[in-house]
C-alpha cells in the first residue's frame, strides 16, 4: 500500500512539474546596463529605464512601481518601445500612468505581439518631489 500511495505521489509530481509554465525570460528596466534595479526621481527631471528584450516574443509585460519618498508626488509614466535601442516610439500613445500624491502607485502595461527589441519607460516628475521607480519586466515566445 505505502508503495501504491508513493507511486501515485511521485505520478502526480511528474504531471504537474511537466505542466507547469516558466517564463522564459524576466528582468528589471535599468537606467543603464550597471545601474541599481532602482532609481529616483527628484523634482520635474525625467528617468529613462530600458531594457532589451531580444527578438520577437509574443508577450511582453512591464510594471512600473512608484513609492513616495517625499514631497508631492506627481508626474507620468509612458511606455516606449524601439528596434534599435537609440530611436524610440511611443508603443500607446494614449496609454501612460499618472502619479498623484499617494504612497505607491502601479500599472502594469502588456504588448502582445511584441513588435519591439527594446522598450523604455519614461517618468517625468513634477514640482518637489522625491520618488522611487523600479520595472520589473517578463517575457515569453511563442
Amino acid at each position: 500500500m505505502k508503495n501504491l500511495i508513493l507511486t501515485l505521489f511521485l505520478s502526480l509530481a511528474v504531471c504537474v512539474t511537466a505542466n507547469a509554465q516558466v517564463p522564459a525570460n524576466q528582468g528589471y528596466l535599468k537606467s543603464s546596463p550597471t545601474h541599481a534595479t532602482t532609481d529616483t526621481v527628484d523634482n520635474a527631471e525625467t528617468v529613462n529605464q530600458v531594457i532589451n528584450i531580444g527578438g520577437f516574443q509574443e508577450v511582453v509585460t512591464i510594471q512600473p512601481i512608484l513609492t513616495k519618498i517625499s514631497g508631492t508626488a506627481a508626474g507620468v509614466v509612458r511606455l516606449w518601445g524601439s528596434i534599435d535601442g537609440v530611436n524610440f516610439v511611443r508603443v500607446n500613445p494614449t496609454d501612460s500612468l499618472t502619479m498623484t500624491d499617494v504612497a505607491t502607485k502601479t500599472k502594469v502595461f502588456i504588448v502582445s505581439p511584441s513588435a519591439y527589441t527594446h522598450y523604455r519607460i519614461s517618468y517625468t516628475g513634477v514640482s518637489t518631489m522625491s520618488v522611487k521607480l523600479q520595472t520589473p519586466a517578463i517575457w515569453r515566445k511563442p
